[in-house]
């Protein structure tokens, strides 16, 4: 587990590169991801999600390579020890792994999973005061999904994913990771 590190930043911008590094002579996609993540959190489990993903697919290939960025927010009011608790609870998750296509019609389902730099936060504010804890660590995630072609250029698809990523916030075991359900629309390239 990593606190407040920099070397998983390193780690996944050094992959990041490598890989759009490839992009330049090969076929694959851009999208903008949007849904929701649900974790073991109280209070603020259910967090609106968003983020981008970059697949990477040459036509001679039986996997895409696929890389994800993901960030969830929630925010409640609790009342307790005498006035208003704010509760906010973040996370990330940039994920690096692979992607299978099912079928390879106009209508497209896939199976997917890799290896996730996971971060998340949690903060219990009152009024002139908060207190806060975050972790980082490098977990897993897995799932499935769909998309509709509509163009040769452009898709709109969904994926359901769980990841995992055990860590330690408030001196209490935790599980940054979740239950993810998102919508996603692409772009296309050297099709």
């Amino acid at each position: 587990m990593y606190k407040n590190s920099h070397s998983a930043v390193n780690f996944t911008t050094l992959i990041v590169l490598l890989l759009l590094s490839g992009a330049v002579h090969s076929a694959g996609s851009i999208s903008v991801i949007s849904g929701n993540k649900t974790l073991d959190w109280r209070q603020v489990e259910s967090q609106r999600e968003s983020g981008f993903g970059f697949e990477l697919n040459d036509p001679g290939w039986d996997t895409a390579m696929v890389v994800t960025y993901l960030s969830s927010e929630e925010s409640t009011t609790l009342e307790g020890f005498g006035g208003a608790i704010k509760a906010t609870g973040k996370t990330t998750e940039i994920g690096f792994g692979a992607r299978k296509y099912l079928t390879e019609d106009s209508v497209r389902f896939f199976l997917e999973g890799g290896a996730a730099v996971i971060s998340g936060s949690l903060e219990l504010a009152i009024p002139g005061e908060s207190v806060s804890d975050s972790a980082s660590t490098i977990g897993f995630w897995f799932g499935a999904g769909g998309e509709i072609m509509l163009e040769d250029i452009m898709s709109v698809g969904f994926f359901s994913r769980v990841s995992s990523a055990p860590v330690t916030l408030f001196d209490i075991d935790s599980d940054i990771g979740g239950t993810h359900f998102n919508l996603y629309v692409s772009y296309h390239f050297g099709r």
